[in-house]
């Protein structure tokens, strides 16, 4: 399948980097960028989850020839650059984002029917929070988990539970959740705290695909509202 390929290319790309990394000073050592270069270019050839550990490696190459190490600090620099240049770049058009058909109105309908809603991202918190405001989907969330909390995204479900609790003053279960999304993972997000998982094929993943990995329900859009309601809580499955 394309994802076994895809998480192989990913496992080799990832132990050359750590090869380049410890080995950068010494002659030769720039074949293993040349091999990772070729990796990521043929895995995307197979699909775009290949590659993924691209801007990682772009921050790692970047912070090794300037001699400087991934401490806490340079991080926090770091995105503080990132998220000056992402308002901007959002204020002043330079990506063409869009809120898509029938999010609104399904959000308005979660809302409108007792539904706790929190945002669960890999996303920085600031950076989530530049975004939903720039799309005015902010006063929907009123909490959230996110990828400054903790690095893999399967352990943000919990923290996100534990919020809405502080926020609700009542436990929640992972039984009792929903995770909706576009990605594999996403849906293994859901899966790892016991959450029912829906997902949208309007990005980069086709809906045979999220079907593929695992997911409750698939919708090829979200534009029906009440198909979308009634496909998540009507007892069917599979969209």
């Amino acid at each position: 399948k394309v994802y076994t390929v895809s998480v192989l290319i990913i496992a080799a790309v990832t132990w050359l980097a750590v090869r380049w990394y410890d080995g950068r000073q010494q002659p030769g050592s720039d074949r293993y960028l040349l091999a990772i270069v070729y990796l990521l270019v043929l895995g995307s050839t197979n699909h775009l989850m290949s590659v993924l550990p691209g801007p990682a490696l772009i921050v790692m190459g970047l912070l090794a020839h300037f001699g400087e190490k991934a401490t806490p600090e340079r991080m926090r620099s770091f995105y503080g650059c990132y998220l000056s240049f992402l308002a901007e770049n959002l204020a002043e058009g330079g990506h063409e984002g869009r809120v898509l058909p029938g999010v609104v109105a399904l959000l308005e309908a979660l809302r409108t029917g007792g539904a706790v809603l929190g945002l669960l991202t890999g996303n920085v918190e600031l950076g989530a929070e530049i975004k939903v405001r720039h799309y005015g989907l902010h006063e929907y969330f009123g909490f959230g988990a996110f990828g400054d909390d903790h690095h893999d995204r399967n352990k943000l479900g919990p923290i996100a539970l534990l919020r809405a609790a502080e926020e609700l003053g009542r436990e929640f279960s992972g039984g009792e959740s929903l995770v909706i999304g576009d990605t594999p993972k996403d849906i293994a997000c859901g899966r790892a705290m016991g959450a029912m998982t829906v997902c949208v094929a309007t990005g980069m993943f086709s809906a045979l695909d999220l079907r593929t990995n695992g997911a409750d329900h698939v919708f090829e859009n979200f534009e029906d509202c009440d198909a979308v309601i009634s496909g998540i809580f009507g007892g069917r499955r599979g969209g």
